[in-house]
Formats: C-alpha cells, structure tokens, sequence
C-alpha cells in the first residue's frame, strides 16, 4: 500500500501541469479592400471640321482666276457635281461653279441718296415674280430683288434666258431692261434694281469670252474638256480669266460676279 502510494506521488511530480493556452481573442478584422482602379480620361472629341462658308462672307473670285488651267478645270468638274439648294437653278452650269466654289459675294448696297452721288452710269436689272409649278416655289419681284442684292448666295434665273451667256442681265437704258417686265392688266408684277459699276469693274466683251472659250476647247486641253461639259462655257471662262462681267456689245451686260457693283436699296416698280 506504501508502494503505492509512493509510486502515485512520484508520477504527480514528474507530469509538469500544462502551460495555459494564449485564450486573447484573435484579430478577425477582414483585409482592407484594395484601390479602385483610376478611371481613365474621355477620349478627346475632334470637332466636325468648320462648314465651308459660301457667300458674301467668303470671295474667292481672285484665287480662282489665280489658279493654274487644270487646276481651274478640276475645280469646275467637281462643282458640276455639287448638289444646290432647292431655289437655285441647277441647269446651270454658272450657278453651280458659282456656289461650289464660294464666289458669289454681295454687292455693295446703298441708299438712294448715296447712289446718286456715285461715280459711274446706272445699269438697271428688271425681275419678275417667278413661280415653278413642279416645286411649288415661288418669290415675288422685291423677294427677289433682295436676294439680288443682300442674299448670301447668288441665285440664277431659271428657264433659257442666257442668250449671251449666264449671268444676271442687266441694260444700259431703264426702257431696254424695263421691256422684259411682266404687267397683267393693271397689275405689276415686275420691280427694276439700278446699279453701277465698282471703278475696279473687270468687264470682258462677250465676243472676246466666246472666242476664247472656243479656242479652249478645240485645243482639247483639260480646262477646254471641263468647259465643254458646261451649259454656258463662256461666262466659266470668263470667270476662269478674272472677268465679273460681260459686255454684249448691244446695250446689255451679263454680271457673274455680283461683288464688282453698287446697288440702289430703293427698288422701284416698273
């Protein structure tokens, strides 16, 4: 009982008590989340490139006449194709060369008094009301004497009117362009613009851009080619020599370039 009793003392001795566990709580806070990723920088936005100013703004009358003969045709052929707003006359070959190039600046207008006391014989443009049954468009005679005058855009007359070439007609007397004015009864439909020629005026005669023109196109040339596919090639090769007129030699002149004039702002009735 004695051995016993010692052999159990002896192995209370020797079985060291067991160290106590660390119990602190652990760290279970979660992992901070990681950086959002930068958001990147909008596409820069190229802006649609700048309409092409036509018009009274914008006068290249001078760089056309500048450019070098095919540079000229190139320049014809590729407004021949140019599409035209609904109110201009699009049989024009004139008119189309005019607007896609951008050479119809305005003339200079004044008022009736500063008119009198310019230098220089009055010309007079008589305009009719006009009315295209097939587009159902029409433009009274002082609409279209404004637009004559102020309009950003050189509009055309419509119908066979270019006998000596295209243009906006104009006479050398009030009677002889007054001729052309339309009256129904009692009622006029006709307004007549007077106007003068700029002292920096370039007129060619009609005979000379003609004659011209013709030699052009025998010589096969590319200018020659481009004017052959044109309605009227002699008031483009006029163009194409720096001329804004031209002098029938029969009392009447064709203005293709409207910015070589001084207009009356007082339109008057037949």
């Amino acid at each position: 009982m004695n051995g016993t009793s010692s052999t159990r003392k002896s192995q209370s001795k020797a079985a060291a008590p067991a160290a106590p566990q660390n119990t602190a709580p652990q760290n279970t806070a979660p992992a901070p989340a990681p950086a959002p990723a930068p958001i990147p920088a909008p596409a820069p936005v190229t802006p649609p490139p700048a309409p092409k100013v036509r018009g009274a703004v914008q006068n290249n009358m001078s760089t056309f006449s500048k450019l070098t003969p095919d540079q000229q045709a190139d320049m014809i052929e590729k407004n021949l194709r140019t599409p035209l707003p609904i109110h201009m006359n699009s049989q024009s070959s004139l008119q189309h060369v005019l607007y896609g190039a951008g050479l119809t600046s305005a003339p200079d207008v004044v008022d009736d008094a500063t008119f009198r006391r310019t230098a220089g014989s009055t010309i007079y443009r008589t305009v009719n009301n006009v009315y295209d049954g097939g587009l159902d468009l029409g433009f009274s005679a002082p609409d279209i004497a404004q637009q004559t005058m102020k309009s950003g855009q050189l509009r055309l007359p419509h119908g066979n009117t270019a006998v000596y070439g295209e243009g906006i007609y104009f006479a050398k007397s009030r009677s002889s362009s007054t001729v052309y004015g339309n009256v129904t009864g009692n009622i006029s439909k006709t307004c007549v613009i007077e106007s003068k020629f700029k002292p920096t005026a370039k007129i060619m005669s009609y005979n000379s851009a003609r004659t011209g023109a013709q030699a052009e196109m025998r010589k096969g040339s590319k200018l020659g080619k481009a004017l052959k596919k044109c309605s009227d090639p002699f008031s483009v090769y006029a163009l194409s020599k720096g001329y804004q007129a031209m002098d029938n030699g029969m009392g009447y002149l064709i203005v293709m370039d409207r910015s070589c004039l001084v207009m009356n702002s007082k339109v008057t009735p037949k």
